[in-house]
């Protein structure tokens, strides 16, 4: 049968008044003291932990939380910003300014440039001989082939480590009571995540990129070259350099597919001295970049992965003579000079 008394209690639990006549009856009624059991185990239930600061009272550990929190913050709010301008640090004069902003670049430089072996056409062993080739293949120490992963790279990836080194100088002058090692290595476990991810974001981005240049479907642009000099043509230029990139694209694969165009180590003895540079801009936006070899010759190239093709000869014909041309305009143009 349920005790007539039962809402008594409970209000006399919630309240903080004492009542005699309650506390008597609490000593006679099992019901009750089973209600009050179960109480009391509810309230213990969703009591909050005590806080791992030790000194002072409850409003002075949360203001020195809530002050940490806040610096934390604003120092990662900071070195993020000065992630994304840590490429200024080249053209920083002020040197504990540049080493300030330079740091993050630098941390991102240094992952990408351990992971990551450039093809051989791109490494600085490679530079003296083939000079011809454009200064963003060679100075581009992050990913030349794709410019998207690249960016990504040189900007979100130092963005991101700039956030993560500020961010641990803001949780290390917090309060050492409030804020641990423990809980900094949570912190630094998280960075360490994020910035992973997006790493691997930059590496698969710059695969896919690299094979897709190798099957020369969406070239975009021809970047020719002589001796003295050299020129670029896009699908998106007017006049006349537009109408040349479109004979120049039409004779490129006039002899069909260049990947269906491969060509094996034994049908094939290359000639290195009359190889020279050629390089290739493809997709739409002009987004990703192919350095590369070829003989005009023998009528074959060299992609930056090595993997030979067969070149048309009426590409090779075209290349020749606005290599004649342009060495022609060139004399021509010094020749004007030195009168």
């Amino acid at each position: 049968m349920k005790c007539e008394k039962k809402d008594q209690v409970l209000e006399y639990l919630k309240g903080d008044v004492q009542d005699p006549e309650i506390e008597a009856h609490l000593e006679v009624c099992d019901q009750c003291q089973a209600l009050v059991e179960g109480f009391l185990a509810g309230e213990e239930a969703i009591r909050l932990p005590e806080a791992e600061f030790s000194g002072g009272n409850l409003k002075e550990q949360v203001e020195h939380y809530d002050k940490g929190t806040r610096r934390i913050v604003v120092f990662t709010v900071v070195g993020l910003i000065l992630g994304w301008f840590s490429v200024k640090y080249y053209v920083t004069d002020f040197l504990p300014l540049k080493i300030i902003i330079g740091i993050p670049y630098k941390i991102s430089e240094m992952i990408h440039v351990t992971l990551h072996n450039h093809d051989f056409i791109y490494s600085a062993g490679q530079w003296a001989d083939y000079s011809s080739l454009s200064s963003r293949a060679f100075l581009n120490e992050f990913f030349p082939q794709s410019y998207l992963a690249s960016a990504a790279a040189e900007f979100g990836i130092a963005t991101l480590v700039g956030g993560a080194i500020y961010g641990s100088i803001g949780f290390f002058t917090g309060d050492k009571r409030i804020f641990t090692l423990t809980k900094y290595l949570k912190f630094a476990a998280v960075w360490a995540i994020v910035i992973s991810l997006a790493v691997g974001g930059t590496f698969l981005a710059n695969h896919l990129a690299v094979e897709k240049n190798q099957k020369f479907e969406d070239v975009s642009g021809f970047m020719l070259h002589y001796e003295h000099g050299g020129d670029g043509y896009y699908g998106d230029d007017a006049g006349e350099r537009g109408a040349y990139f479109k004979q120049l694209s039409e004779a490129f694969f006039a002899d069909g597919p260049v990947a269906d165009r491969e060509i094996s180590g034994a049908e094939l003895q290359r000639n290195p001295e009359q190889e020279e540079t050629i390089e290739f801009i493809f997709g739409p936006w002009h987004s990703r970049y192919m350095a590369a070899l070829i003989n005009l010759e023998d009528r074959y190239l060299v992609s930056d992965n090595r993997t030979v093709y067969r070149i048309s000869e009426e590409f090779c014909r075209m290349v020749k003579e606005y290599q004649e041309r342009g060495e022609k305009e060139y004399e021509e143009n010094n020749g004007e000079n030195a009168d």
